[in-house]
């Protein structure tokens, strides 16, 4: 589902945990997101539809910047925070200044190869992600 991988999106490298909870499968779904021992937001998806996730995306990276007092997801050339914006009948991640986009829910595997100076700590979970994503078991 893309609100699952709308989530590791914006938890990837955040400072610390987020859990999520969703009360339903089809809209209108309330998302509980608490990050950490920190509040508790509850935000509506009211339609699924390229509007109803922008506006959600929105909202949820809202309440994350706010708590984690910095943007997330971030651009890998400006450590800046990514906008959700309208591509078709799809919804993009892009840098404001243009020198980055993915499709929501691959931003990871858009960061991919790492670079020198990633941090060493998310390798190692960005290779596993990548793997279970393509379906690549038995190591």
């Amino acid at each position: 589902m893309w609100i699952q991988r709308l989530f590791e999106d914006c938890t990837f490298g955040a400072p610390f945990g987020v859990s999520w909870y969703l009360d339903r499968a089809e809209p209108p779904i309330t998302a509980t997101v608490t990050p950490a021992d920190r509040d508790t937001a509850r935000i509506v998806l009211a339609r699924d539809d390229v509007l109803g996730r922008l506006s959600f995306i929105a909202r949820l990276q809202t309440f994350l910047d706010l708590e984690f007092d910095r943007p997330v997801p971030t651009c890998p050339h400006h450590r800046a925070g990514l906008v959700a914006v309208r591509a078709g009948d799809a919804v993009h991640w892009r840098c404001e200044a243009g020198d980055f986009e993915c499709q929501v829910g691959d931003y990871q595997e858009a960061l991919w190869p790492p670079g020198s100076g990633d941090d060493p700590h998310n390798i190692t979970p960005m290779l596993a992600r990548r793997l279970a994503r393509r379906r690549v078991g038995g190591m």
